[in-house]
Parts: C-alpha cells; sequence; structure tokens
C-alpha cells in the first residue's frame, strides 16, 4: 500500500519524523515571505493609485490612504480613452492565442504525430530558434513588416505582426510535442481504422484530450501580449491602435499627468492579467506537468 503524502512534499509517516517537520516548515516560511516581498510592490501600487496628489507627495509618507478618490477611475476612462485602449489590446490578445493555439498546436501534432519527412530536422531548427536571443531577430522582423515578404504589404498600424509571430512561437510548439508526445498512438491508429485523416484524428481525438494544454497556452498567451510592450510600440504608431502599455508609456512623458493617476493606469493594466493567473494557475501547473516541461 502506498504511503499517502502530505501536500506533495513528503509521506506522512516522513513528516512524524521532527527534522522532517523543520525542513517543512522552513521551506513553507521561506517561500511565503518570497512571496510576501513580490506581492508587496505590487499592493503598493493598487493602494496608492487612489491616493490624492497631495497626500502622495506628503511628508512623512502614508501607506494606507487617508482617502480613497474613488472618483479617478471614471476620469481615467473618460480623459484618457482607457476603454478603447482596454478594446484594442483585447482584440490583440485575442488573435495571439488563435494563432498561438491553432498554428502552434498543429505544428506541435505534425512533429509528434504526423511521421513527416524530416520532422526531426524541423524540430531541431525549432530548438535552434528557440534559443536565439530575441534582440537578433528584431531588426529582420521589423523589416519584414514594413515590407512583408512575397506580398509586398506594410503591417504597421495592424495587428498582424503581433498575431503571426504568436503563431511561430518556438516553446509553444515544444510545449504542445511533449504533450502530444504523451498521447497513445493507439488511439489515432484506431481513429484511421475508422477512416480518419491526419486532420480529423486531431480534431476529433487529439484535440478533445488536450483540453489541459491548450488552457495552458492560452493563459500563457493571454498574460504575455496583454503586457507586450516593445512590439505594439514598435507597430502601433496611431494612437487610435495603441494598447494598454503603450498608452502608459506616452502617459509618462505627459507632465500634466499626477503620478498617482499613472499609479492608476498600471493598476488596470495589470488587474486583467492578474485575475486571469489567479484563477487560473492550477490549470497552469496542471499543462505543464502532464505535458513533462518545467515551467
Amino acid at each position: 500500500m502506498m504511503e499517502r503524502t502530505r501536500n506533495g512534499l513528503i509521506t506522512e509517516i516522513g513528516y512524524k519524523k521532527i527534522s522532517n517537520k523543520i525542513i517543512y516548515w522552513t521551506i513553507i516560511a521561506i517561500l511565503s515571505l518570497l512571496a510576501i516581498i513580490c506581492i508587496l510592490p505590487v499592493l503598493w501600487v493598487l493602494v496608492s493609485s487612489l491616493k490624492s496628489l497631495d497626500e502622495f507627495y506628503s511628508v512623512p509618507p502614508t501607506i494606507w490612504p487617508k482617502s480613497f478618490h474613488f472618483e479617478m477611475i471614471p476620469e481615467l476612462f473618460s480623459k484618457y480613452d482607457f476603454t478603447r485602449l482596454y478594446i484594442n489590446t483585447a482584440i490583440n490578445s485575442l488573435g495571439v492565442i488563435v494563432f498561438a493555439v491553432t498554428i502552434n498546436g498543429l505544428m506541435g501534432y505534425a512533429l509528434s504525430k504526423m511521421n513527416v519527412s524530416g520532422g526531426k530536422i524541423v524540430f531541431m531548427v525549432v530548438l535552434a530558434t528557440y534559443m536565439l536571443p530575441t534582440t537578433v531577430c528584431m531588426v529582420p522582423i521589423y523589416k519584414n513588416i514594413i515590407d512583408f515578404p512575397i506580398l509586398g504589404v506594410n503591417l504597421l498600424n495592424t495587428n498582424w505582426p503581433m498575431w503571426l509571430m504568436a503563431g511561430a512561437n518556438a516553446y509553444y510548439v515544444i510545449v504542445f510535442k511533449s504533450f502530444f508526445d504523451g498521447i497513445p498512438t493507439s488511439l489515432l491508429e484506431a481513429g484511421k481504422l475508422d477512416g480518419c485523416g491526419d486532420f480529423t484524428s486531431f480534431i476529433h481525438i487529439v484535440f478533445p484530450l488536450s483540453k489541459p494544454i491548450i488552457s495552458t497556452i492560452v493563459i500563457l498567451a493571454f498574460s504575455s501580449s496583454w503586457g507586450d510592450f516593445f512590439w505594439p510600440y514598435m507597430v502601433l504608431k496611431k494612437a487610435e491602435f495603441q494598447t494598454v502599455m503603450v498608452r502608459i508609456f506616452a502617459m509618462q512623458s505627459d507632465t500634466s499627468i499626477g503620478i498617482n493617476t499613472l499609479l492608476l493606469a498600471i493598476s488596470f493594466a495589470i488587474i486583467p492579467p492578474g485575475v486571469v493567473f489567479f484563477f487560473c494557475q492550477k490549470k497552469i501547473m496542471n499543462g505543464f506537468m502532464m505535458s513533462g516541461i518545467k515551467g
């Protein structure tokens, strides 16, 4: 009979030893301290964003606001058009999610289950691109954006560059392939006996089994695209197409904007991915565990 584990760290019998208890609670204390250190700056930004400007610069400084100025929230959305920025960022994130899941998922499936000629070489190329520093690719990618190969079109002031880059993410391909490697080939062979082709097998057999890893990729793609600054800043030149992060960067150079207003804008920028990660962190860990990839 297998020994029951205590929270996945040690067994119940092992926990009864004094030395193991000390190690266990020491680890818990260290992790709790690290979590507090990481969360305190975020909480400070959220709380300080609702202070008045006078209180923000008061000496001695106040950690907890004397009064919360919630009237700043509608002013932020009306004066700086944060509703449009939210919509722009949401559209960009939605496209990133669709491309990240569909294209990388099909690529991972092809490399894992279709026995494509030269598949191992392609996978080695994918691994090689994953190891390339991001800075090496910036100039070639930007040149392709302003003059897209073959079509010869300019993709500035569109979301297509961010979407296409999400669909060519080496990390996502590796994660998908690792997950698909764990799906029994016998299921696909049974589907072929029933007349399913490769794509039909992917839709009707592999896709329903891939909900954990798809959920993980969706969450990761949303978080990265929502907080992405560099490529939206380089691509979206017109104000009507800008995302939240690009607008916040522009607000920093406006001397008429108070620091409390800027912190409020930052708060509304970090809330969506923070909420998504808080409620979906278990799905992320389950997806990585089932794919065999350490995040």
